[in-house]
């Protein structure tokens, strides 16, 4: 049985050429995927982050599971042979845009956090 991380990653891979020319880069993602495993270990097993407080943890707890939501969606439209960026699933109003934008944006405060 793979581990979550191996999973992550995975997921991660499949979605690695559909963010090009995207708002959210792939390191950024990369980099809450990172803390979102140290905070979703604290909650299950108690291990404390090396990046994160546990207040971080609580408050960025949205942003890891949107991050996550966003890998796993984004991965299963790709193996299902979606690839058209020009397709409606990047018009604004579709939730993964809004998940995009979010992602972007709640980084944003959490690195200034994190600095």
């Amino acid at each position: 049985k793979k581990a979550l991380k191996e999973r992550i990653q995975e997921r991660l891979e499949i979605i690695r050429p559909e963010l090009k020319g995207l708002n959210l880069k792939i390191d950024e993602l990369e980099f809450v995927i990172e803390l979102g495993k140290q905070a979703r270990n604290y909650y299950v097993h108690g291990k404390r982050p090396s990046k994160l407080s546990p207040e971080q943890c609580t408050k960025y707890k949205g942003l890891f599971i949107i991050a996550f939501e966003y890998i796993y969606a984004l991965s299963e439209l790709v193996e299902c042979g979606w690839r058209n960026k020009n397709a409606p699933l990047f018009d604004c109003r579709h939730k993964l845009r809004g998940y995009e934008e979010s992602i972007c944006f709640m980084v944003r405060d959490l690195k200034s956090e994190l600095i």
